[in-house]
């Protein structure tokens, strides 16, 4: 019996109460938020990881010689592996010399243009790791 009394008294409680969810009720109309117009010349900063053409930008890191670098998760029939992946096999990447092709970890990673370490990590099962130049 109590039980019943506490739930009709909660039920008139909560009914008689302004919504909390934004419902219009009698005590608390609903209403818009002012319009406002921004309008601005800047470029809108730069986030990673963004969305390109081919995949995702992680981000940036910067080589051996100095000068920063983009990782490029790409997209591939295989799928696209993860930023944090591609960031270690960078990582990894890094630590070396950029010859034309180096194992890493299941990762089979080449420079384009040796000592340049812009180039490509391709993994067995056909995910892809681009290291883009900055522009």
């Amino acid at each position: 019996m109590r039980s019943i009394a506490r739930t009709a008294v909660l039920g008139a409680v909560l009914s008689a109460a302004p919504s909390a969810c934004g419902e219009a009720t009698e005590e608390q109309p609903r209403t818009a938020a002012p319009a406002t117009t921004a309008t601005s010349t800047a470029a809108a900063p730069t986030t990673y990881p963004h969305e390109t053409e081919d995949g995702i930008d992680c981000g940036l890191v910067t080589a051996p010689g100095g000068g920063e670098l983009h990782v490029a998760a790409v997209a591939t029939d295989g799928g696209r592996v993860g930023c944090t992946e591609a960031f270690n096999v960078v990582d990894a990447r890094l630590r070396q010399e950029p010859t034309d092709a180096t194992p890493i970890d299941g990762w089979m990673c080449t420079a384009h243009d040796p000592p340049s370490y812009i180039g490509t990590c391709f993994a067995d099962n056909g995910f892809r790791i681009d290291l883009r130049p900055s522009p």
